[in-house]
């Protein structure tokens, strides 16, 4: 009976564990460039969560996507027919297929303080001359967009909500953009709105 039990309990927590959900804090983060073209946009999502880790947490959907260089008919990401942005992670894909995620989470425990580093790598159309990238942050957020170089081309401070617009496409390249999050005890945007109250019973 025991062993039934600890069967059950095992199973009950895979099925758990294989469920996915919200990060704590999600930010989105859109990147687009000036071509005019059709699909020339990607939201981004980086954040906090008590419970991810540098690599990939599928149970905050965060994937690998498959880039086949050789093949643009079938990649997911930085084709060189069309606009496209990643995520890259701190860590190396396991495959060399494999680059980048569209949503980077890292740890942290809520409510958080602390500045984590996210690296966005985009490509735009052969027709683009700019990429744009445009947020509106949660308050107790400020970030900073900085080049590949570590801030040697540019350091943009970026204020509550706006748009940067990047004209170092050609140079910057595969080297990607910081993006600097400084956080001051955020907690979930439910948790901000959570009250309470006190019933005085006779």
């Amino acid at each position: 009976m025991k062993k039934l039990i600890l069967l059950f309990t095992l199973l009950a927590f895979i099925d758990l564990t294989a469920q996915t959900r919200p990060a704590n804090i999600e930010i989105p983060i859109t990147i687009f460039d000036n071509s005019g073209l059709p699909n020339s946009s990607r939201v981004l999502t980086c954040g906090i969560d008590s419970m991810a880790t540098d690599s990939i947490d599928s149970f905050l959907e965060e994937y690998w996507q498959y880039c086949p260089f050789a093949n643009g008919n079938n990649s997911d990401c930085i084709p060189y027919d069309h606009f496209e942005a990643v995520l890259d992670l701190p860590v190396p894909s396991p495959d060399p297929l494999w680059f980048g995620s569209f949503k980077d989470f890292r740890n942290g425990m809520i409510p958080y303080s602390g500045t984590k580093t996210y690296k966005i790598v985009s490509f735009a159309y052969g027709a683009a001359t700019v990429i744009y990238i445009s947020w509106h942050f949660p308050s107790g957020v400020t970030g900073l967009l900085q080049d590949g170089l570590g801030g040697l081309i540019f350091n943009y401070q970026m204020p509550d909500s706006g748009t940067y617009t990047n004209p170092y496409l050609l140079q910057l390249g595969s080297l990607g953009i910081n993006l600097i999050l400084s956080y001051q005890n955020i907690v979930p945007v439910e948790f901000t709105a959570f009250t309470a109250s006190v019933l005085q019973i006779e």
